[in-house]
C-alpha cells in the first residue's frame, strides 16, 4: 500500500469519536476455545474486507492513552484491528521508539494492555507501543497476518514519527513466534525492520506446535493454512523461524531464524511452563541462532505459568539502548529468502515460486569485492552500488565472486554504472556474458555457464 495513500485515510481516521472500551479478555494459559473446521472469520476471531465499510475506522479507546483502530483495505482479505498506546506527547518529542507486541493464542491486542505491563511501562518511557491483531487472534504469524502488519507500520508512521532505528518486537506464546517470524522475512532497509526480538515461549516452529497443540482444527481451516503440514509444508515453513523435526532436530535447509544473525535476540521461559514443547522449540531457536553466529540470550523465571507476566518490565531497559544495525563487512551474511523482494541490500528473485531460496553474502569496501556462496533457487541478486552503507564502488575496478549449490543460471544486476565496462572478465578470461542498461544505469553479469563457481572481475 501507498504512503500517499495511507496518508489521505487518516483524517478519516482521527476524525472518528472515540468511546472508551473493555477488553472483555483475561490471560489465558491453555486453549480453551478451538474453532472448527470450516470456521467463519468470527469463529477465527476476525473480519473480513467489506467494500461497504470505511476504510479506517478508530473503534475506540482502551485506557486514557490506548486506541483501537480497525483498516478495511482492498488489497488484503481481512480487516485488520490494531492498538496504539501513545506516549505523554507533551513530555516526549518524536521520532518515538516503537516497542511491538504480538499477542498469544486467542488474545486481542486490548487483551495484551491488561495482562502485559509491558505496554504502559514502554509508554512511560516516551514509546509509542503498536499492538497488531494480525487479521485474527489465531494467526500463528501466518503470511497474510504479517501482510497486515506491514500496513500496520505504514499506517502508524503517517500519524506519530517513528523512529525507525528503535523498532523492537516482543511476542508471547503464540506471538513469540509470530514476532521472530516477522522479524526474519522482513529485511527491506525501505520499510520497518526490528532492532530487537523478545521471544516469550514462542511458537517457532509451527510444524512442532501442529503435532502437538492439539489444535489442529485452527491450522486446518481453510482460512488458514488449509491443511496439515505434509500437505502445505512451504506456507508452515515460511511462517517458522525453524523447522523441528521428530527427536528435536532443526532442519538446516530450512531455518529462517538465521536471517537474524544480525538482530539480537531475547528468549525468556517460566521453570515450569505447562507448555513444554514450547520451550523446546524456543530452546531450539536459541541453539540454532547461535549456530549462525547471531547473539541469542536464554532466560528462565521461576514459575508453573505460560503467561505474558513471567516476562519482566526489566527487558525495557535491556532493548532502550539497542538501535538497528546492518549486517556488517567481512563476515558472511545468510539469508533464507521466501519470496521475491529486498533482502537486506540485495532485490532477489526467485527461480520458482512457493519454495525457500538460500544465499550467503559477504562484502569488503576495501577490496571493492563482492561474493555470493550457498546460492540456490535465486533467478537474480541485484545491488545499487550507490548505497553509502555497502562502500562498493562501480568506478573502480569490482572482484565478484559467485558459488552455487545447483547448476542454475544466476543474474547479478549492479546498479550505478553510468558507462557501459571496459572489460569484463570470468576467471580471468573476457567474456561477453554481461549486459548494459543506460537507463537503469545496471550492468548484468550472467552466469550461465553451468559451473559450481566463478570470479568475475569488471574494470570501469
Amino acid at each position: 500500500m501507498s504512503s500517499a495513500l495511507l496518508l489521505s485515510l487518516a483524517p478519516v481516521f482521527l476524525s472518528a469519536p472515540p468511546q472508551l472500551i473493555g477488553s472483555g479478555d483475561e490471560e489465558r494459559s491453555t486453549f480453551d476455545h478451538v474453532p472448527p473446521v470450516g470456521a467463519s472469520p468470527e469463529d477465527l476471531g476476525g473480519e473480513l474486507y467489506d467494500p461497504h465499510d470505511p476504510p479506517v475506522v478508530t473503534l475506540g479507546l482502551g485506557g486514557p492513552d490506548t486506541v483501537l483502530y480497525q483498516l478495511n483495505l482492498p488489497h488484503r482479505r481481512w480487516k485488520e484491528e490494531f492498538a496504539v498506546v501513545w506516549p505523554d506527547t507533551t513530555l516526549f518529542l518524536p521520532p518515538y521508539p516503537v516497542l511491538t507486541l504480538f499477542h498469544g493464542y486467542a488474545e486481542t491486542p486490548l487483551a495484551v494492555v491488561n495482562n502485559t505491563p509491558l505496554a504502559v511501562e514502554a509508554a512511560n518511557r516516551g514509546w509509542l507501543v503498536i499492538i497488531p491483531l494480525g487479521a485474527h487472534v489465531y494467526n500463528y504469524g501466518i503470511d497474510y497476518a504479517q501482510d497486515n502488519i506491514e500496513d500496520v507500520f505504514e499506517f502508524v508512521q503517517q500519524l506519530a514519527p517513528m523512529d525507525l532505528d528503535r523498532i523492537y518486537a516482543a511476542g508471547f506464546s503464540m506471538g513469540g513466534g509470530a514476532a521472530a517470524s516477522y522479524a526474519a522475512r522482513h529485511l527491506d532497509p525501505n520499510h520497518v525492520r526490528f532492532a530487537a526480538v523478545v521471544n516469550h515461549t514462542g511458537s517457532t516452529s509451527l510444524r512442532n506446535t501442529y503435532n502437538l497443540a492439539g489444535i489442529q482444527t485452527v491450522f486446518e481451516s481453510p482460512l488458514m493454512f488449509g491443511g496439515a503440514p505434509s500437505s502445505a509444508p512451504f506456507r508452515y515453513l515460511r511462517s517458522s523461524a525453524i523447522d523441528l523435526k521428530p527427536g528435536n532436530i532443526v532442519d538446516p535447509e530450512t531455518d529462517m531464524v538465521r536471517n537474524l544473525v544480525h538482530v539480537p535476540v531475547f528468549h525468556f521461559s517460566a521453570s515450569n511452563d505447562p507448555l513444554q514443547y514450547l520451550v523446546t522449540q524456543s530452546y531450539q531457536m536459541h541453539l540454532r541462532l547461535q549456530h549462525w553466529g547471531g547473539t541469542s540470550d536464554w532466560a528462565t523465571v521461576a514459575s508453573s505459568t505460560h503467561a505474558w507476566t513471567t516476562l519482566a518490565t526489566t527487558i525495557l531497559d535491556q532493548l532502550e539502548p539497542l538501535s538497528f544495525e546492518n549486517p556488517r563487512e567481512g563476515i558472511p551474511i545468510p539469508v533464507l529468502a521466501d519470496r521475491n523482494g529486498q533482502w537486506h541490500f540485495f532485490e532477489l528473485r526467485q527461480a520458482r515460486d512457493k519454495r525457500l531460496s538460500p544465499f550467503t553474502f559477504e562484502w569488503t569496501s576495501s577490496s571493492n569485492s563482492l561474493a555470493f556462496s550457498d546460492v540456490e533457487n535465486v533467478a537474480m541478486l541485484a545491488i545499487d552500488l550507490t548505497r553509502s552503507s555497502v562502500g562498493l564502488r562501480a568506478l573502480e575496478q569490482l572482484y565478484v565472486d559467485i558459488q552455487t549449490r545447483t547448476l542454475e543460471p544466476l543474474d547479478v544486476a549492479l546498479r550505478g554504472y553510468t558507462a557501459p565496462p571496459s572489460s569484463v572478465k570470468r576467471d580471468l578470461v573476457e567474456t561477453l556474458n554481461w549486459t548494459f542498461q543506460s537507463g537503469s544505469q545496471t550492468l548484468t553479469l550472467h552466469e550461465t555457464l553451468g559451473v559450481f563457481g566463478a570470479s568475475w572481475t569488471v574494470s570501469p
